[in-house]
Parts: C-alpha cells; sequence; structure tokens
C-alpha cells in the first residue's frame, strides 16, 4: 500500500467513528425522551437504534483489531 491509501483508510475509520458517537448521541437522546413521555413504541425504537450503535461500535472496534494484526 502506498501513503495515500493509508491515509484513506484512517480517513474512512474517523468518519467511521464521528458517525458511530453521532448515532449513540441521537439514541441516547431519543432513549431519555421515550423513557420521560413513557411511550413505549418510542421506547422501543430507542432501544433499536442503541442496539444498531453498539452492534456498530463493536464491527469498528473489530475492523481496527484486524488492522492491527496485518
Amino acid at each position: 500500500m502506498d501513503d495515500s491509501e493509508i491515509d484513506m483508510t484512517k480517513l474512512n475509520k474517523l468518519f467511521g467513528l464521528i458517525g458511530i458517537v453521532g448515532g449513540a448521541a441521537a439514541a441516547f437522546g431519543q432513549f431519555r425522551k421515550a423513557r420521560k413521555s413513557s411511550d413505549r413504541l418510542e421506547l422501543a425504537h430507542a432501544l433499536t437504534n442503541l442496539a444498531v450503535t453498539v452492534t456498530g461500535a463493536a464491527l469498528f472496534a473489530r475492523s481496527l483489531r484486524k488492522d492491527d494484526q496485518e
């Protein structure tokens, strides 16, 4: 790999991390709002979004580990 490919890989990972953090913040805010309003449907939706965010973070962490092993 040349330097530009390495830089693009790092940039892509940075954008992935920013997306995960933004998604987590939005999902947590949605969860707090749903809990406050006691709306079960909104709460289920918020919990699903939190689960998606956790899964995305786990996939991101796994990709970082694979890159370190190579």
